[in-house]
């Protein structure tokens, strides 16, 4: 069968129109947004849940900068809402509860702070001081941690170390910032795939059924930066994995930042997985891993 070239270069045409026309239309997706976020600009809520003076400080100043491009929501009102909860660990908290916690706030992005000065010794120095605050960057939408950042900052004295980790705010402030607008787009493109999840009833073991299993477990590594600050967590992370086994798609559902949402997810795709299946025939399937970090040893 002979194609005439006519036909060929008909088709490249055709194609090309058709590439045009949805690069045209992206754009104008993303001039849409620009100019909806230009009149409805995003509310940002800051909260410093343990209330000390430090992380009082560092709330004022990134609420100053980030009210130049942001709606601020009340600082008093956020902390009030959010401490009415009385969550165990606050820095620790599932998407659930950041989710509703948000929208009682009435925030798009919810930031929390944690921050401190700790007094350490080292073979290198035998005394030192060290200021570090560590931020959360929440989406409302979802409940997901979709930043967190550490800023530590080592002096000889307590003044100078605190000294630089303020002079650091507003490079931090820009960071958040860009981390806001960039996941705002990501997040509303997405698009919900959809996988059966594990029933309650199946999970139980019933005769015709079973479920994912790794051919062997991994344990995630309880990282240096969570081993620094003694950070107690819980990761809970949903699984999709496909009829042969596959890891397709992780999802954090309780977050815990300092890069152990991270350990969990590379450890979970290094496994290979039996898939689930019914009646002997391998299905797709969503699970739900839980990690926790707290067997830590403790200084006397």
């Amino acid at each position: 069968m002979r194609f005439q070239p006519g036909i060929i270069e008909e088709a490249l045409e055709v194609k090309r129109k058709l590439f045009n026309i949805y690069s045209l239309m992206i754009v104008a997706i993303l001039y849409l947004y620009l100019a909806v976020i230009s009149v409805y600009p995003q509310n940002i809520s800051i909260v410093a849940p343990e209330g000390n003076s430090k992380t009082s400080k560092i709330s004022e100043v990134l609420s100053r900068e980030f009210s130049k491009n942001f709606v601020m929501v009340d600082e008093t009102l956020s902390r009030s809402i959010f401490g009415a909860y009385n969550f165990d660990r606050p820095f620790n908290l599932s998407t659930t509860d950041a989710e509703n916690v948000s929208a009682a706030i009435g925030c798009n992005f919810l930031v929390l702070i944690n921050s401190g000065t700790y007094r350490r010794t080292s073979f290198e120095r035998e005394k030192y001081f060290e200021s570090f605050a560590t931020f959360f960057l929440v989406s409302a939408r979802s409940g997901r941690l979709i930043f967190w950042k550490l800023s530590k900052f080592e002096e000889d004295s307590e003044e100078l170390s605190e000294a630089k980790l303020f002079s650091s705010l507003g490079a931090t402030s820009n960071e958040l910032a860009t981390s806001i607008t960039a996941f705002d787009l990501k997040e509303i493109s997405e698009q919900e795939v959809k996988i059966e999840e594990l029933s309650e009833a199946e999970n139980n073991r019933t005769k015709n059924f079973r479920p994912p299993m790794p051919y062997r477990r991994l344990k995630p590594e309880y990282t240096a930066a969570a081993n620094l600050y003694k950070v107690l967590a819980t990761v809970d992370v949903a699984v999709d994995i496909d009829a042969n086994g596959n890891v397709l798609k992780t999802e954090v559902l309780r977050w815990a930042g300092y890069g152990l949402d991270e350990s969990v997810i590379e450890v979970v795709k290094k496994m290979q997985w039996r898939p689930a299946d019914r009646d002997g025939k391998p299905l797709a399937m969503r699970i739900l891993l839980r990690y926790n970090f707290e067997n830590i040893e403790t200084d006397d």
